[in-house]
């Protein structure tokens, strides 16, 4: 059940509506105004004004309709004044000033909405509406808000918290200042930074400084075609532009978007009987554009993998295929990685492979994910070098290359000096792979990868990985595979 302080960014809706008039801070009466509701019922809209949600967004012309129980925030209306910017995931919205990229709203999937959270910040009133009208009194002037404080205060002061003491002569009064800097665990291993994250990077870049020459361009909210959103949640990395822009340069921003990035009903090969493509180099230029958006689009990686396969003599049939996963790009344009800031350091592995799955050479797939607990950090989709004979062959050879990325990964946390106590948890869906590498007696199938095996025990005997199984209804990489 939604509250009256819930609004629903709606996709549908083409105006700002508030069911309560206590969320309103500024708004005014008018009559004879309709609107059609979603059961195609006309309601009667009493009141018009402005709704500040948040510190930072402000709704304009929002309507006040009694008998509908619930807020929307109109996706049309935000977007018609050209000053915003909504980015889509399956967790979050999030709302951006388009000018500076300032984060002004974010948005999380509760129930199947996108909800966000009024915070009431003052008292209503009864002033004509203004478009340029906005909050500017300070907290202190609401007597409210001085009473909370006082209130507080004495109670600190009654449970003898703190003791006053007249400042040293010579001395003024300054800010807040951090004291740790950096909170250590017993071991000495790091448990969090908590001193300023401005201060932080001051000395880090100083001390880069010392030994490379830098040019500092300030926190960055475009770069190299990637789009940084930053808010209290996380980090949201996403190429929306580009994909626009790829897909304005081939004419197809009004084709209909797909569900699929490739129809598997049609096998590539390169000995295709369809036509060779005149210009090799627009092919190519394609999809090199596509594995660089792989960068922030990790379900796009077996294709881009798979059609890079045919540069040298691309065909009509591959270069529909291309088309193919432009439209599936249409389908979710803001979709990105996202790193959230409550984070731990834990280390887990997913692998799987696509036994024979190359029509040319009947080579195998090896597709692998890393996370750093829930953030996304390191994925591959790339063919095999030699032919599996055994689906259980090229699965243990996805599971030995993910090891050795989990072993450098190890030790890149290490030179941050982050230890990583806890083993690996390697998630695979083949359970004849993971008997191998626990097994200790080796026999005639498993000689032709007696290497791998090798390494892959020698990690499980010295507790760095886990191996676990998963059935592959809940496999997380079939885009790597």
């Amino acid at each position: 059940m939604l509250d009256c302080n819930s609004w629903i960014v709606d996709i549908g809706a083409t105006d700002h509506i508030a069911c309560s008039l206590h969320c309103f801070t500024t708004y005014k009466s008018i009559e004879g105004i309709f609107v059609k509701m979603p059961n195609n019922v006309r309601a009667l809209v009493t009141h018009i004004g402005i709704v500040q949600i948040t510190h930072t967004l402000l709704l304009d012309n929002v309507l006040f309709v009694p008998s509908f129980k619930f807020n929307l925030i109109s996706v049309s209306q935000l977007s018609k004044l050209g000053n915003h910017c909504l980015i889509f995931t399956n967790k979050y919205c999030i709302i951006q000033e388009i000018h500076s990229w300032t984060v002004i709203g974010v948005a999380e999937v509760k129930t199947s909405l996108y909800l966000m959270q009024y915070k009431l910040l003052g008292k209503r009133s009864q002033r004509p509406v203004s478009a340029s009208a906005i909050v500017t009194a300070p907290a202190i002037q609401f007597s409210e808000w001085k009473d909370a404080m006082n209130t507080e205060l004495k109670a600190l002061e009654e449970n003898g918290t703190w003791t006053v003491m007249p400042l040293p002569f010579g001395f003024q009064t300054i800010s807040c200042k951090w004291i740790f800097k950096v909170k250590l665990h017993a071991d000495g291993t790091i448990e969090s930074v908590i001193s300023s994250s401005l201060d932080l990077a001051t000395d880090v870049r100083n001390h880069l400084q010392k030994s490379f020459k830098l040019k500092d361009l300030g926190t960055p909210k475009y770069f190299l075609g990637l789009e940084i959103a930053r808010c209290k949640k996380g980090i949201l990395l996403c190429q929306r532009k580009y994909v626009l822009d790829l897909l304005n340069e081939h004419g197809m921003l009004g084709c209909k978007p797909v569900t699929t990035l490739i129809d598997y009903n049609c096998k590539l090969t390169k000995t295709d009987d369809a036509e060779q493509i005149s210009d090799p180099s627009k092919y190519r230029q394609l999809v090199g554009k596509l594995i660089y958006l792989t960068f922030t689009r990790p379900d796009i990686t077996f294709a881009a993998q798979t059609l890079s396969r045919f540069m040298d003599k691309p065909r009509e049939t591959h270069l529909h295929a291309v088309y193919r996963v432009l439209k599936y790009l249409k389908a979710a344009l803001g979709q990105g990685i996202l790193f959230p800031a409550n984070s731990s350091l834990q280390l887990q592995v997913y692998v799987d492979s696509d036994w024979a799955r190359c029509c040319d050479t009947e080579k195998s797939v090896t597709g692998y994910a890393m996370f750093l607990e829930n953030s996304l950090i390191s994925w591959k989709s790339k063919k095999q070098s030699v032919v599996a004979r055994r689906s259980t062959e090229a699965e243990y050879k996805a599971m030995a290359s993910a090891c050795c990325e989990s072993m450098w990964l190890i030790f890149l946390l290490q030179d941050f000096e982050i230890k990583h106590t806890s083993a690996i948890n390697f998630y695979c869906d083949n359970q004849s792979s993971i008997h191998i590498c626990k097994n200790p007696t080796f026999h005639e199938r498993t000689k032709h990868i007696v290497m791998d095996c090798h390494f892959i025990r020698e990690k499980v005997l010295a507790g760095l990985i886990n191996p676990k199984y998963r059935s592959i209804e809940f496999g997380f990489i079939p885009t790597l595979r």
